[in-house]
């Protein structure tokens, strides 16, 4: 027996991120999360979309995060891998550079990418760079944190990374930070 969704709160990223891409895609079998941390994303993706593989991208390394020494990080993968155990036939972590990962990745092989990982403008804008061609036509390039509070005060870049790259052809929901663009 699996677990139930599990959602943050109702305004969780992860539910409006299961409604965009059952909207949006017909068929889901092939997807990838940049930026794991606890796996509750990833978890939730797996519970929705039964024949998904999901390549799950983070580097787990001290020095990502702020505040957070190795045993935090340590907890975090520990966390991630509990919680997407009972997909663990339709799992893969790659614990690597995000660059490196998408490396490893056939181009037009995924139907949606999840970036939310570093929110820095450079970083983001590799990240997209990385991994479009990684997605079918038709397919989603999707992430986190769009024009959320860290755009607005901390000077992190994803809303300015994402509207340089995609402009007009962006969507997104507002409240959650959701954003996504159609390949």
């Amino acid at each position: 027996m699996t677990e139930e969704l599990t959602f943050p709160d109702a305004r969780s990223h992860a539910r409006l991120l299961l409604d965009v891409i059952e909207r949006e895609l017909t068929d889901v079998t092939a997807g990838a999360e940049i930026g794991v941390w606890e796996g509750v994303t990833s978890a939730n993706i797996l519970h929705q979309f039964p024949q998904l593989h999901l390549y799950m991208i983070d580097r787990y390394l001290l020095g990502d995060m702020r505040n957070k020494d190795q045993n935090d990080i340590d907890q975090a993968l520990l966390a991630a891998m509990r919680a997407t155990e009972f997909a663990r036939e339709r799992r893969t972590f790659l614990l690597t550079e995000s660059s490196q990962a998408s490396l490893l990745i056939l181009p037009s092989s995924l139907d949606f990418v999840f970036i939310d990982a570093s929110h820095f403008y450079e970083n983001v804008k590799a990240d997209i760079k990385n991994w479009w061609s990684k997605v079918a036509p038709g397919g989603l390039v999707t992430g986190h944190d769009y024009n959320g509070y860290g755009d607005r005060h901390k000077g992190w870049g994803v809303k300015r990374a994402v509207d340089e790259m995609f402009g007009s052809r962006v969507q997104s929901d507002g409240p959650t930070r959701i954003w996504w663009v159609r390949v």
